[in-house]
C-alpha cells in the first residue's frame, strides 16, 4: 500500500508535469505568434513601393534646359556631357551658340555639335539645321531638319512637314505629297502635330493618303490625350473641330464642349 506521503509525491510531481506541459504549449504557441508577426512584416515590406530613384544629373539639365531655367541647367549639363552623355553635348552647344549662362561661341557650338552628329546623334542635326537658319543659310540649314527627320527626329519631321504644308520660312513652296510624307514620320516618331494632322489627311484621304476615317479620328484622338495644357487645341485647331464634331455626333457632348471650349 502506497503511504500518503508517497501519494503526496506523486501527486506534486504529476502537477508539476502538467505546469511544465503547459507552459512549453505557450512557449510554442508564442513562437509561431512572433514567426507569423515577422512573416507578415516581411510580406508588408515587399509591397512597400521603394523610393524613386533621384535624377541624372543628365535629367535635371533637360528638365531645366527645357523650361528655359538655364542658370540651374548649365551645372548639370556641363556634368551629364562631360560624362559622355550626348544630348547634353547638344544642349551644352545650344547654350554656347546662344550664350546662356556660357560665352556666346558660334563657331565652338558649331565644332561641338559636328562632334555629336559623327556620333549619330538625330538632335544634333536638328540643332545643326536651326543653328544656320538663324545664320541665315536657310536652304542649308533645311536640309540639315530633312536628315534629322529621317535620323529620327520628330520635331525636325514637324519642322519640314510645316514647310511643304504652307511652304513658309522662304525655304520651300507648298507640296502636298512631301508634307504628307514628312507628317507620316512625324506621326510614327510620336509627335502630336504629326498625329493630328496625319489623322485629317487620313478623315479627308488627301495628298496621296488613303481615306480611312475611323483610323484617322483614332489619330486624332491619340494626338489628344497625350496633350497638355490645350497644346492641342492650340497647335492643331483643325483636328480638335475634327474631334470635337466627332464625339458631339457620338453623344459625348461634354467631351466636345470642352474642346471647343479650349
Amino acid at each position: 500500500k502506497l503511504t500518503s506521503t508517497m501519494k503526496r509525491f506523486i501527486t506534486l510531481t504529476f502537477a508539476m508535469l502538467m505546469i511544465a506541459s503547459s507552459a512549453n504549449i505557450v512557449t510554442a504557441q508564442q513562437r509561431r505568434a512572433a514567426s507569423t508577426a515577422q512573416q507578415s512584416r516581411r510580406n508588408h515590406q515587399k509591397v512597400v513601393p521603394a523610393k524613386r530613384v533621384a535624377e541624372s544629373d543628365a535629367e535635371l539639365g533637360k528638365k531645366y534646359f527645357d523650361s528655359e531655367n538655364y542658370a540651374k541647367a548649365i551645372g548639370y549639363v556641363k556634368k551629364a556631357a562631360a560624362s559622355g552623355d550626348l544630348d547634353s553635348q547638344v544642349r551644352l552647344a545650344d547654350m554656347t551658340f546662344f550664350g546662356n549662362e556660357v560665352e556666346m561661341d558660334r563657331e565652338k557650338a558649331h565644332d561641338m555639335i559636328d562632334q555629336a552628329i559623327e556620333k549619330g546623334s538625330a538632335y544634333a542635326m536638328e540643332r545643326k539645321g536651326f543653328y544656320l537658319i538663324c545664320e541665315g543659310m536657310k536652304q542649308e540649314g533645311f536640309e540639315w531638319f530633312k536628315k534629322a527627320a529621317e535620323a529620327g527626329n520628330c520635331d525636325a519631321s514637324v519642322y519640314v512637314m510645316n514647310c511643304y504644308r504652307t511652304g513658309d520660312f522662304e525655304i520651300t513652296q507648298p507640296n502636298a505629297e512631301e508634307a504628307a510624307k514628312y507628317c507620316r514620320m512625324a506621326a510614327e516618331q510620336g509627335s502630336m502635330e504629326g498625329q493630328a494632322f496625319f489623322g485629317l489627311y487620313q478623315i479627308n484621304g488627301e495628298a496621296g493618303v488613303e481615306k480611312n476615317p475611323q483610323e484617322g479620328i483614332a489619330l486624332i484622338e491619340k494626338a489628344y490625350k497625350q496633350s497638355q495644357r490645350n497644346s492641342f487645341e492650340k497647335n492643331c485647331p483643325e483636328a480638335a473641330k475634327a474631334l470635337a464634331e466627332h464625339y458631339a455626333a457620338n453623344g459625348k457632348a461634354a467631351k466636345a464642349q470642352a474642346i471647343s471650349a479650349a
